[in-house]
């Protein structure tokens, strides 16, 4: 039997074949990619052969990268390899012009009011002595 090398996890396989791991589970769901599973329960590890997946990919996809432009084999943006969260934008950007509220909000402004000018003080108040011990007085 020939040595065929095995990538052990989607990071691997999406590597190998140049796409996201979103679309190479995809790939595997709807398309049949000859992904290996250890137990073979859906949640279980994955690995891969390359060999295996160089002829599925050249089966399947085997016209050139022109054909993923059609929604058949997947969307425009799997050619990019990896696509941007855009989703994230909007609320990220709000997040941080909160912070930038709080941070104007919070800091400390230079002239705080009912300060003294750094001087020590010692307020004094009267007490009534309500325990009738004549001890406690003054």
């Amino acid at each position: 039997m020939e040595n065929r090398r095995i990538l052990e996890s989607w990071k691997e396989i999406s590597a190998h074949l140049r796409r996201n791991v979103r679309t190479c589970q995809r790939w595997e769901s709807e398309m049949g990619l000859p992904v290996h599973r250890l137990d073979g329960t859906p949640k279980a590890r994955v690995y891969a052969y390359t060999d295996e997946l160089d002829r599925w990919f050249e089966e399947k996809l085997g016209h050139g990268e022109a054909k993923f432009n059609n929604r058949e084999f997947g969307r425009k943006e799997d050619l990019k390899g990896f696509t941007k969260p855009k989703k994230l934008f909007v609320p990220a950007a709000g997040l941080l012009v909160l912070v930038v509220i709080a941070i104007l909000l919070w800091h400390p402004s230079p002239h705080k009011p009912g300060v003294s000018s750094g001087k020590a003080s010692l307020a004094v108040l009267p007490f009534e002595n309500y325990s009738g011990d004549s001890s406690l007085e003054n």
